[in-house]
């Protein structure tokens, strides 16, 4: 069976057009959604000046301080840039740890018991990794 010159040149078109649009849908493209800054600057707002309780910087954090900074992680989660996003578990884990210990300790005693329990590498780098990002939006982690 031989093709014809109309049909070579019909496979010819589609072969090359198959090719270009796997080119396009491949260029600039690692199959991600765009993230929507106007959504993850607002959300961030939430965390603004939360930094210290994070770091043990305050003299003391409630119970209800630190379930308003665990709702305000998980309420940016799905908004948050994508390399932020393994590093939101961390430290919203950092923060149930430490409001069970502070059901029962002072802030200070709680806060070391929360730092033993969690990969502290981990929660400092996610904390970094979170203040960058937010003074992109012009917002400050504290």
């Amino acid at each position: 069976m031989s093709l014809t010159p109309r049909q070579m040149l019909i496979l010819l078109v589609m072969i090359v057009g198959f090719g270009v649009a796997a080119y396009v849908v491949s260029r600039d493209s690692d199959g991600l959604p765009e993230i929507d800054t106007a959504a993850w600057c607002s959300g961030a707002e939430g965390l603004t000046g939360f930094g210290p309780v994070f770091r043990g910087d305050v003299d003391d954090a409630s119970v209800e301080e630190l379930d308003a900074i665990k709702e305000a992680l998980f309420d940016i989660e799905n908004a948050a840039p994508y390399e932020l996003r393994p590093g939101i578990a961390p430290l919203a884990d950092f923060l149930i740890i430490a409001k069970q210990a502070r059901g029962d300790l002072d802030w200070s005693a709680a806060f070391a018991s929360a730092r033993a329990d969690v990969d502290v590498a981990v929660v400092d780098q996610a904390l970094a990794d979170l203040d960058t990002e937010m003074s992109l939006c012009g917002l400050d982690l504290g």
